[in-house]
């Protein structure tokens, strides 16, 4: 769907692959399953609870693979509209008015890792993906969505920039990297399932030592990365149960875990009921 400052695309497929591209700024959800990008040379996973950004001029390649229709849905943005935005969400009124189109404004980059799913961000989306299947032309509209969407992306990036705060550093740049360091390492974790993971090998993805990532991780996060990988591995799990015919071994594999009672153990645990009785039920 086209705008004369950025457009939407939603796809629908059981796979896709593509070669490294360049991006636009650019915001990346799926409605439902798992896709995977190689943005710069960091690996993320996009799933129906989080969404990626990629800045403009970022290289990426992506895919995914599953045995049912997936749901991904793109939202590009042209060349300094963010600039744009960020000025006029920034500037004062008056001033505005005396200078309503700067010769330069505030540089925009966003976080390039994977962030919890944004409850006014999934409503556009789905906003924007229901105008697409009924193929509804309302410029006007449109552009408002779009203004929201990217005033919502600008408003969570401050949020990020102001949650960081209560780390102990004194400096807001390394405040910043312990948040790039330790939110690469999650999406290391999403990215690898089904390896086995420790946290003396996860935290030497984030460059740090296992009890400072340990800590660090917890803080940011509210959760431990030993507790992070569990969750993730029983939510994929739920994925591949709803849409394949897989065997509960096969399944249990796949995501992880070295025998399939473990893995029912867990998932009862979680679920309260056996990954049998949920697929039947």
């Amino acid at each position: 769907m086209q705008h004369k400052d950025t457009n939407a695309v939603l796809i629908s497929s059981k796979s896709i692959y593509s070669e490294e591209h360049t991006s636009r700024l650019t915001i990346r959800l799926m409605l439902n399953g798992y896709q995977y990008y190689k943005v710069g040379n960091t690996e993320h996973i996009v799933k129906p609870d989080n969404y990626l950004i990629t800045n403009q001029g970022q290289t990426f390649r992506t895919e995914f693979d599953a045995d049912i229709d997936l749901k991904m849905m793109l939202v590009a943005f042209k060349p300094q509209v963010a600039e744009r935005l960020l000025h006029y969400l920034k500037t004062p009124e008056d001033q505005l008015l005396d200078n309503p189109f700067p010769d330069s404004t505030e540089q925009v980059h966003f976080f390039e890792t994977t962030f919890a799913q944004d409850e006014k961000i999934k409503t556009i989306f789905m906003q924007l993906g229901n105008m697409i299947l009924n193929k509804v032309h309302d410029e006007e509209y449109v552009g408002t969505l779009y203004s929201q969407l990217l005033e919502r992306m600008l408003h969570n990036q401050g949020m990020i920039m102001k949650s960081l705060d209560h780390l102990k550093s004194k400096k807001a740049s390394t405040r910043i990297e312990t948040f790039k360091r330790v939110s690469l390492a999650k999406d290391y974790i999403d990215s690898h399932l089904n390896h086995r993971l420790d946290l003396q090998k996860v935290s030497k993805e984030a460059c740090l030592s296992p009890y400072h990532f340990l800590r660090l991780f917890k803080e940011l996060f509210q959760i431990t990365p030993h507790q992070y990988l569990l969750q993730e591995r029983l939510k994929k799990a739920l994925f591949y149960l709803d849409s394949s015919a897989k065997t509960i071994e096969d399944i249990s594999r796949k995501v992880g875990f070295e025998d399939a009672s473990s893995f029912g153990r867990l998932f009862k645990n979680r679920y309260s009921i056996t990954p049998s009785s949920y697929r039947h039920k």
